[in-house]
């Protein structure tokens, strides 16, 4: 599988994941478990628990991401799937601060402006998306 770096997997879905092994926090309910975030990617991201989670399909989870003292990543998430403790969280909603923060850690792993404008465009559910236009 061709990838820009060791980092980056191209998603059969057309969004870029990046690999990685991030302390976060999942709430659900009244439940708090820490997790490992595996990849992660605009669309979502698969979550590693320290035991199995009882989550169903369709179980809203709000996961919190650390990039470090005082960087979040923030995302409503809703369960894809769940496989003993791993759990595929689809993105729900994501606030402006953790995209961008989400975007700076993108960049940092190695993918080019010109893929990450394009997932954004598909997130926002418009296949055409325009390049971005330098000023």
């Amino acid at each position: 599988m061709a990838s820009e770096s060791k980092n980056i997997m191209q998603d059969r879905r057309r969004f870029i994941r990046i690999i990685c092994d991030l302390p976060a926090l999942a709430t659900y309910g009244e439940n708090k478990e820490n997790v490992k975030i595996k990849d992660l990617s605009l669309m979502g991201v698969l979550a590693e628990a320290e035991h199995p989670l009882d989550l169903t399909k369709g179980t809203h989870v709000r996961i919190d991401i650390h990039l470090g003292a005082t960087l979040t990543i923030s995302m409503d998430c809703a369960v894809s799937y769940e496989h003993g403790n791993l759990i595929g969280l689809g993105t729900m909603r994501i606030d402006i601060d953790s995209i961008t923060n989400l975007r700076r850690f993108i960049e940092m792993n190695g993918m080019s402006e010109e893929l990450l404008h394009r997932d954004i465009g598909h997130l926002a559910g418009e296949d055409d998306f325009p390049p971005q236009q330098d000023s």
